[in-house]
Order: structure tokens, then C-alpha cells, then sequence
């Protein structure tokens, strides 16, 4: 979505909500871009991240074109199929 949709790739014509979403997204990322320590908040009205703060951003959730912010801890969980272990993920970045 950040540098086309589906339409650029199946030829499919895109939804509303994918062109917003798409839209969306890109204005974000070249925000932040811009301006990394502040843009997303001054420009977007994001909160400021932190790992205790509903501040982890959520794009085109349930097909809803808004943001929405919730808490790290919400996706940071460990995985119930590896038995809560994170082990998988550690160095990933």
C-alpha cells in the first residue's frame, strides 16, 4: 500500500477504502519522512510512541479508513503456539 494496491498488480480496480487506505499510508510515511521525531504528531495528530500507551498505530483495521491507536502490549504478546515464546522473533530487525 505504500507504493501502489492490488490494482497495480491484478489489474483489478481498487476500492474506495483501498484508495483512501493507500492514500493514508503514504501521507504517513512521507511525513515521517520528513520530519521523524515530530511529523506524525504535529501533521497527523498520532501520539508519540510508547510501549506503555495505546500509541501503536492500527491503518485500514475491520475496513475502517481511520487510525486508531492501542496498546504494544496488544501484538507484543508471546505466541500460544510456541508456548508464549517470543524466541522466534528476537533479532528479527
Amino acid at each position: 500500500m505504500i507504493m501502489g494496491g492490488a490494482q497495480d498488480v491484478t489489474g483489478v480496480p481498487n476500492t474506495d477504502l483501498e484508495n483512501w487506505t493507500m492514500q493514508y499510508m503514504m501521507l504517513a510515511w512521507a511525513t515521517f519522512a520528513r520530519d521523524p521525531a515530530k511529523g506524525l504528531s504535529k501533521h497527523l495528530d498520532w501520539p508519540v510512541y510508547l510501549s506503555d500507551a495505546n500509541s501503536l498505530v492500527r491503518l485500514g483495521l475491520n475496513s475502517d479508513p481511520a487510525a486508531s491507536f492501542v496498546s504494544p502490549v496488544l501484538y507484543d504478546a508471546g505466541c500460544a503456539a510456541l508456548g508464549g515464546s517470543t524466541a522466534a522473533a528476537a533479532g528479527a530487525f
